[in-house]
């Protein structure tokens, strides 16, 4: 008799224990989830958002013949192609502590665009030293982008500009003639016009009559800009 109620007591112990542990794994899953660790190519969890940077700015806009020369450098080019953009950085890429659009600005950081030209005739030239490459203002590196209104970009291969040159800037200050940026560029259309402003810009507001459009053959501004005094 003894034995039977130690058994059924034991049976009740079992039955006891296995509801509690039943009970726990239904505590258990009814609590929050374990997050695990993930990863990513854009770096994990704490990495920035893309910055994507538009800037306006005055620009000169050379409407005669006698005013390219004074420039740096003018050419006749023809665009061949354009290589990967970068920061105006020794890597070529933007440091991790700069992470606002802001910081970008006031440390004058800068997205360029190498660019060659199958074609490259010096109309004006006053470089000391080699160029070592041509660039372009803007573009897209990874998240970020970079772009300036009015800067020329001279999309697409094959096309033809009349071009001024201005020396680069490097994120630490100063400007090196070594890499060279597109600052102005005319287009050269089919009957050898070179387009220094279209009908109608600048699109200012208000009424009145539109802007007409300033155009000079590339052969008289060849002439012209070789008439230039040193």
């Amino acid at each position: 008799m003894l034995s039977r109620v130690f058994s059924h007591s034991r049976m009740g112990l079992v039955i006891v224990l296995a509801s509690a542990a039943a009970l726990l794994v239904s505590l258990s899953a009814c609590g929050p989830a374990t997050t695990q660790p993930t990863s990513s190519s854009s770096g994990g969890q704490n990495a920035r958002s893309g910055l994507h940077i538009r800037l306006d700015a005055d620009k000169f806009e050379f409407t005669s013949a006698e005013q390219f020369c004074q420039t740096l450098a003018t050419a006749e080019v023809v665009v061949g192609s354009h290589g990967a953009a970068r920061w105006n950085t020794a890597d070529g890429a933007l440091p991790a502590a700069i992470t606002t659009h802001s910081d970008v600005v006031s440390q004058n950081y800068r997205i360029y665009t190498p660019i060659t030209f199958a074609q490259f005739t010096p109309l004006i030239d006053h470089r000391k030293v080699a160029t070592q490459e041509f660039l372009t203002l803007g573009g897209q590196v990874g998240q970020d982008s970079y772009s300036m209104d009015g800067a020329p970009t001279l999309p697409g291969t094959g096309g033809h500009y009349v071009v001024v040159l201005y020396p680069s800037s490097p994120h630490t200050g100063g400007n090196t003639e070594a890499s060279l940026v597109v600052g102005n560029a005319y287009p050269v259309n089919a009957q050898g016009m070179v387009v220094l402003q279209a009908a109608g810009d600048p699109n200012e507001p208000g009424v009145g009559p539109a802007q007409p459009a300033i155009t000079i053959t590339l052969a008289s501004l060849k002439q012209q800009l070789a008439g230039c005094k040193p």
